[in-house]
């Protein structure tokens, strides 16, 4: 959930813009060995021949980091953080989509300095090990106003397909540290090689106007894509709802009064979406809802029903303790569980918070209604971490992160010792991250049977 860059007048010069011709990934190699991932291997031994000053700088970094006892994965994990641990959602790479506002990569060595820090980065490579993360679902943003990679007249399609160029390059240089996995046995394997395994995303599908698109952003090693961000698009109708601590409508999508005390947006999907959502399940392309109408949300799990296409909502709030239309709703979350699909719960305050309920307790609440309504196997946590939004805030004696708030992906294990300390299962919070690599593999198992089902639908059966 970046912050929204646009007004409608801007997005026009992007959509009439042409079509670039971008070159394709290779088709992913086979793993043999889990142990073992020789694409990776031959980017790290590219990397050393190419730069092998720079490459053992980095790995003498990484030593040095494993034996200082502030750095180690072994604390992290001493610590109770599970062996295999991921965030649904974050924005490593958010620079490249984000300049000259943001900046900051992973291989920065700056840190927020508090949870309303939201100009630095808040997923580094010293707080992603800090905090013991090896799976991580990384988003591409396309703002609006400005094309910050591609130049204008290539459009969104071209600006999205720019960013994930650089994400792709930029883990091809620090190949020894993370690496891109198009499927769930690689996300293991380069896990297992005490790597973070990436997975490329798109929050927000504006920039799919043909079904091409999608084939051409799944080459590109996109798998999972958020169908709308803060406006409707083509494909469906955003979540209306506000974006701060007061009830209002949400600027962009104004949506209607309800008598739940929020707004919703009437808009749900077109029929463009419907042909976009079952190409998408088709591909093994993970859908996300987060942003999308509550009709949307609806209309997408009718449409893949026959398909059993796992659908995701990568980074939100219970409806039930903070309403909005950009939370989940009891009943979406439990058809969400049933499709096998997966939710986490997102880190803003502005979207846990509930009157009652202040924020040390506010994420920890939310956290244990989702696996009360959903079931362990269905909850996660989706930090959209890079997202311009603070977090919640320091407040005295209380759990594992209170004296310090949530800053970034160092303070996982405070946060997850939070949640231990409030009852939750250690063996729930052990198995989330094997719920992203499930929900993954799921999507890869259903495209084949989509496949053979086709991308066809009945208007009429709707």
């Amino acid at each position: 959930m970046a912050l929204p860059g646009s007004l409608c007048l801007f997005a026009l010069a992007g959509c009439l813009a042409p079509r670039p011709q971008v070159p394709l990934l290779p088709p992913a190699p086979a793993v043999q060995d889990a142990d073992a991932l020789p694409f990776e291997q031959r980017l790290d031994a590219a990397f050393e021949a190419r730069e092998p000053a720079r490459f053992e700088k980095l790995r003498a970094m990484d030593r040095k980091g494993d034996a200082d006892g502030v750095f180690t994965r072994g604390d992290a994990l001493a610590a109770g953080t599970p062996q295999l641990f991921g965030d649904l959602h974050a924005h490593p790479f958010m620079e490249f989509g984000a300049e000259p506002f943001f900046r900051g990569l992973p291989s920065s060595t700056r840190t927020p300095s508090s949870h309303l820090d939201v100009l630095t980065t808040q997923v580094s490579f010293t707080g992603l090990r800090r905090g013991a993360v090896n799976l991580l679902f990384a988003f591409a943003y396309a703002p609006d106003l400005w094309p910050a990679c591609a130049k204008r007249k290539e459009g969104k399609l071209g600006e999205v397909l720019c960013q994930l160029r650089k994400a792709r390059e930029f883990c091809q240089r620090h190949g020894h540290r993370m690496a891109i996995a198009r499927t769930a046995q690689e996300a293991r394997a380069i896990a297992g090689s005490k790597r973070i395994a990436v997975i490329l995303g798109v929050e927000g599908a504006d920039a799919v106007e043909r079904l091409e698109d999608l084939e051409t952003l799944y080459q590109a090693g996109v798998r999972v894509i958020t169908l709308t961000h803060f406006v409707d698009n083509s494909i469906a109708g955003a979540a209306a709802s506000s974006l701060w601590r007061f009830e209002a409508p949400n600027f962009l999508t104004p949506g209607e009064p309800t008598s739940d005390g929020y707004r919703r947006n009437p808009v749900g999907l077109s029929p463009f979406g419907v042909k976009v959502v079952r190409r998408m399940a088709e591909l093994g392309i993970l859908i996300d809802l987060e942003h999308s109408s509550d009709l949307a949300v609806r209309e997408v799990l009718a449409v893949t029903e026959d398909l059993a296409a796992p659908v995701l909502f990568t980074h939100t709030g219970m409806r039930a303790i903070h309403p909005s239309e950009l939370n989940v709703s009891d009943e979406t979350a439990r058809a969400v569980a049933a499709r096998g699909g997966l939710i986490g719960i997102i880190t803003l305050s502005t979207l846990l918070t509930a009157e009652g309920l202040d924020e040390c307790r506010a994420f920890q609440a939310q956290f244990r209604h989702l696996l009360e309504v959903a079931g362990p196997k269905h909850v996660a946590i989706g930090s959209d971490f890079n997202s311009f939004s603070p977090r919640p805030a320091p407040c005295g004696d209380g759990p594992g992160f209170a004296s310090t708030g949530i800053r970034s992906v160092a303070d996982f294990p405070g946060l997850l010792q939070s949640l231990v300390e409030e009852g939750i299962p250690t063996e729930v919070l052990e198995q989330m991250g094997e719920n992203m690599l499930r929900v993954l593999a799921l999507a890869e198992e259903r495209a084949d049977f989509a496949a053979s089902r086709g991308a066809s639908w009945n208007e009429d059966a709707r």
